[in-house]
């Protein structure tokens, strides 16, 4: 097992951002260590494909005066953050893995770039993406594979691989993904971090890539439960550039953060605990008792059809990424990695009734959800039912029966993109080899409050994982 590249406990967003209110560093400090720390971890890892040191280090200085002249714009001014290369910033490169797009320039920022930049977020810089954010290993990428910073010698997942290795190893105190079919939650999971997909509609997605118009999600990827809340609410608000962003303010998404999940309701699916790796079955178990040892209830929901609601997800996305790709893919076919190729090709060949049906059951998929959820507060789950594979693996058997690497990295993981619903992945549990576990959470639409409320009960009480 190949030496491992982590962050230290002084690399969150709500840490530094004490530290700055006091006067004990500055944002200068702050940039210095994250540019050092990629100059350092990055030719293992990889996960920074594009920096603009100056810039970072002027940006730094600004917020500097802006905190000591009392114009603080809250607790994102002056800390270092990082943008997956599927998210515009402007006159800085969009490549999104691909040699097809690797001189693009964006003229103008995403949304949710312009946000960070309005609370004062440091851009330290593009991160490593999945090429065209299509695929959960985070391999196939223009600028070569992201490697796990708790085991370089395997894959971080994707197609966020870039932002989650970034934060895990203090490259960036956060980061910006996007998630179609779990691509902030699996990376997060596989690399020990937390990672937030938001209801949908949340987050915009102007000036994102689209790969699917009904699936794409944007979310914060960070060290902490804390700290997911804190970029969250820089994040959200409504956009008239995204025709689904919802009509709805953003909120206190920390408000709950001190309160005890006494009381509170656990529902579990059995089919999300069906063909899981024991370590990762252990992990997950552990963080229920935890919860039902803190004063929640734990009971068995049914998620009526979640097999349908899988394979429905599986079918949108195909249709739809091949329709946002297609002109890309039918005019430099070559540019596309194998894997990606293949993805598409498959997707061309659904036949128009198959993705009409699959886009019908969606509102049955969402009452499924719904009803489980009526008389719980969260759902709980197995995030990834494997750890890390290594790198160049495509078939794995820690599950039980044999499947392909991909088939095991997203099949929890996309129901809640096809149905909207928020879920929060965070680390429960390190196995013997010292590789991540993450549980999943899932609250209600617009609950996502919630589920950082349990998120942060679990970290209090088990702060090593």
């Amino acid at each position: 097992m190949a030496e491992a590249i982590l962050a230290d406990d002084a690399c969150g967003i709500a840490g530094m951002a004490r530290s700055l209110a006091s006067g004990r560093t500055s944002s200068e400090k702050l940039a210095r260590t994250a540019l050092e720390r990629i100059e350092r971890h990055n030719p293992v890892l990889n996960a920074v494909i594009t920096v603009d040191a100056d810039e970072v280090q002027e940006t730094a200085a600004r917020a500097d005066r802006e905190i000591r002249d009392g114009r603080s714009r809250g607790p994102l001014h002056g800390i270092p953050i990082g943008i997956k290369d599927v998210i515009d910033i402007r006159g800085t490169r969009s490549s999104m893995g691909s040699t097809a797009s690797r001189d693009d320039i964006a003229a103008r920022d995403a949304t949710v770039v312009s946000r960070l930049r309005q609370a004062g977020a440091i851009i330290v810089g593009k991160l490593n993406t999945q090429q065209f954010a299509y695929g959960a290993t985070g391999e196939a990428s223009l600028h070569g594979p992201t490697r796990n910073p708790h085991d370089p010698d395997r894959i971080t997942g994707g197609s966020s691989g870039g932002p989650a290795a970034a934060v895990a190893s203090g490259m960036c105190a956060g980061a910006l993904g996007t998630d179609t079919g779990g691509s902030i939650r699996i990376p997060s999971a596989l690399c020990g971090v937390v990672g937030l997909k938001p209801t949908a509609g949340r987050i915009s997605r102007a000036g994102v890539a689209t790969l699917s118009w009904t699936l794409d999600h944007v979310g914060p990827i960070t060290r902490s439960v804390a700290d997911n809340a804190l970029m969250l609410g820089a994040l959200c608000g409504h956009d008239p550039l995204d025709a689904a962003s919802a009509r709805r303010h953003s909120e206190d998404f920390a408000r709950d953060l001190p309160k005890t999940v006494l009381g509170l309701r656990i529902g579990v699916a059995q089919p999300y605990f069906a063909n899981l790796d024991p370590r990762v079955r252990d992990g997950v178990e552990g963080a229920l008792r935890i919860w039902e040892e803190l004063g929640s209830t734990v009971r068995s929901v049914d998620i009526r059809g979640l097999d349908h609601v899988v394979t429905a997800q599986r079918t949108v996305l195909s249709v739809e990424a091949y329709a946002a790709l297609r002109h890309r893919y039918e005019e430099r076919p070559l540019s596309f990695d194998p894997t990606v190729r293949q993805r598409l090709g498959h997707g061309s060949e659904v036949p128009g009734w198959q993705y009409a049906e699959a886009r019908r059951s969606r509102g049955a998929a969402t009452d499924a959800f719904d009803a489980a959820l009526a008389d719980v507060d969260v759902l709980v789950a197995p995030m990834v039912p494997i750890t890390a594979p290594l790198l160049g693996q495509h078939e794995t058997t820690d599950a039980g029966a044999p499947e392909t690497v991909q088939s095991a990295l997203t099949r929890l993981s996309g129901a809640t993109n096809f149905t909207g619903h928020p879920s929060l992945t965070m680390p429960c549990h390190n196995t013997a080899p010292g590789l991540p576990v993450g549980v999943q959470l899932i609250a209600r639409r617009w609950d996502e409050a919630t589920l950082y409320r349990f998120g942060q009960a679990l970290e209090d009480a088990a702060p090593d994982h």
